[in-house]
């Protein structure tokens, strides 16, 4: 882990190291979803008012994170999250 990390994000990537406190426990910390995706820790959120519609994504392990903001009500923000990653993190779709 870098050391550059909030007290905060330290504490939940500690924390998503053990994926049996995410498996029968509510997934969703603080307004964070938290877990796994495609087998790395995986911390997103996503939100929509209207016509817009915005998605935030970290990869705690790897330092990466993402966010997008859309103003179609048609928009998936959690395929674009997957489609930044792969770009950031060349494979992560595989």
């Amino acid at each position: 882990m870098t050391t550059d990390m909030s007290t905060r994000d330290l504490a939940i990537a500690v924390d998503l190291k053990d994926p049996d406190l995410y498996v029968d426990a509510m997934p969703y910390a603080g307004g964070l979803a938290v877990g796994t995706r495609r087998g790395q820790a995986f911390i997103y959120h996503l939100g929509s008012f209207e016509s817009f519609r915005t998605g935030y994504a970290r990869l705690p392990e790897r330092g990466v994170g993402v966010a997008i903001l859309c103003d179609r009500s048609d928009a998936l923000p959690l395929r674009r999250i997957d489609e930044m990653l792969d770009i950031v993190e060349p494979g992560y779709l595989e």
